[in-house]
């Protein structure tokens, strides 16, 4: 009834729109349609999750204009700040709320590979509202994302740490490299931030066999990756697993969500090594893959789009 609040195009409306139709297409001609559309209780992200999370956005995008984001913004970044916080309560006292390994807290997820994957988020958000805040709140918003930030060390997971320090490096030098007319100090402080940053790594790498790594949390589980590391080359197995299964299925995959009939039916008994805990992979833990496996190439290219769209907009 009120044109002003139709959709109209956008390349990302239009990117969300390929991928979900080639996932939920791709997955009826999978191998379990039913575990597609559900998942399972311990993921819950089958095609009626993202369907509804495509409901929600789209409600979002058509009040675009009324809506007020910052506030918005800042109420999903207060609510991190207390997830982020309960990983100190984790650590001085592991059992008082959740129970969960004190060397790597998840909070309230009860995982720290998901808290990280969450938390990432946040932190990039944290700092944009810093950015555009002014007084002591800007600093509040700049204090609360490092501390973000030192969450994920202390819950540990390489993974999230890594892309987290590749994202902060590809936003230095963005900055480094733009041209201010006004704000010459902030690039000149990216440039130093970012050049202090290399050497770090630089020196890390040289010695990251050294004691002291071993006594600072995150850090000590980065100094031990390597292609004979357990946990490293469990993932390497399951990766190639993941790339076999697509030469069956290479343009439509198996479905949505059924990586665990691929893991199932091409199990290499060299996990067997790391435990009984390796028998069951429902996911290949590498975005890329689980997309290609989900639903081949047309997955892929579909994801990509989506990354591609918003990065052009942005």
């Amino acid at each position: 009834w009120h044109p002003e609040y139709r959709l109209r195009k956008g390349l990302i409306l239009v990117a969300l729109l390929v991928l979900l139709n080639v996932l939920t297409i791709t997955s009826m001609l999978g191998i379990n349609p039913f575990r597609s559309f559900w998942s399972s209780p311990d993921r819950m992200t089958g095609l009626y999750t993202l369907w509804h999370f495509f409901v929600y956005f789209l409600m979002l995008y058509s009040l675009r204009k009324e809506f007020n984001w910052q506030k918005y913004f800042k109420f999903l970044f207060g609510v991190s700040l207390i997830v982020a916080l309960f990983v100190l309560v984790q650590k001085v006292a592991p059992g008082f709320f959740l129970s969960g390994e004190a060397s790597r807290p998840g909070s309230f997820l009860g995982n720290p590979s998901m808290l990280a994957g969450y938390l990432i988020f946040n932190i990039f958000l944290g700092a944009w509202l810093g950015a555009i805040s002014t007084g002591w709140q800007k600093w509040l918003f700049y204090l609360a994302a490092g501390y973000e930030a030192f969450a994920i060390f202390l819950g540990s997971t390489r993974g999230a740490m890594i892309g987290l320090a590749l994202g902060a490096l590809v936003f230095l030098v963005y900055k480094a490299y733009t041209p201010y007319k006004t704000y010459r100090s902030l690039k000149n402080s990216a440039a130093i931030i970012l050049v202090a940053l290399v050497i770090f790594a630089g020196i890390f790498m040289a010695t990251r066999s050294a004691a002291i790594w071993q006594s600072i949390p995150g850090l000590d589980r980065l100094a031990s990756i390597s292609k004979t590391e357990g946990s490293i080359n469990n993932r390497l197995i399951v990766w190639g697993l993941a790339v076999g299964s697509c030469k069956q299925s290479p343009i439509i995959g198996n479905g949505w969500e059924n990586f665990k009939y691929t893991f199932d039916s091409r199990y290499d008994p060299k996990l067997f090594r790391s435990g009984f805990g390796e028998t069951f992979w429902d996911r290949p833990h590498n975005v890329f893959l689980e997309y290609l496996a989900a639903s081949g190439l047309l997955g892929l290219l579909a994801y990509l789009g989506v990354l591609a769209a918003a990065a052009y907009v942005i």
